[in-house]
This record gives C-alpha cells, structure tokens and sequence, in this order.
C-alpha cells in the first residue's frame, strides 16, 4: 500500500510575494506604449512561476519585464 501526500496539502505551504509595476504613455487616442515589470519571491523550497511565462524558474525568485505597444480599435 502506498500513502501518497495529496498535491493540494503541498502547495498550501507554500507562499509567494509578487510586486508589479506598470508605465504607459498615449501618443494618441489610440495607440500607446507600455512597460511592465514582475518581479515574485517564493519561500524556501518552493519556486517562482509568473503567468505568461514559459515555465518556472529554477530557484525561488523569478524577474520579467515587457514592452509593448497597445493599439485600440
């Protein structure tokens, strides 16, 4: 018989802190430019794991930024 640990105990110990910034600027009424930043802190153990991205980092912090340009229709 084998006594399996569910997954949702483990994630309940773990914790993350995630802070996020955002500038934009409107050259227009329609377009505009936009920078964004995420920086995510995980306890020991655990690893950080930004949405969007293309998976986890390999230790428990993890840094993104972006740059785009948003047009409105």
């Amino acid at each position: 018989m084998n006594a399996e640990v569910p997954f949702h105990s483990t994630i309940r110990r773990n914790h993350a802190n995630q802070v996020i910034g955002v500038l934009k600027y409107n050259f227009s009424k329609r377009t505009a430019v936009y920078a964004q930043g995420v920086y995510q802190l995980t306890n020991r153990g655990a690893t950080a794991a930004i949405n969007g991205t293309f998976g986890p980092s390999d230790g428990r912090s993890q840094l993104i930024g972006r740059i785009g340009v948003q047009t409105s229709f």
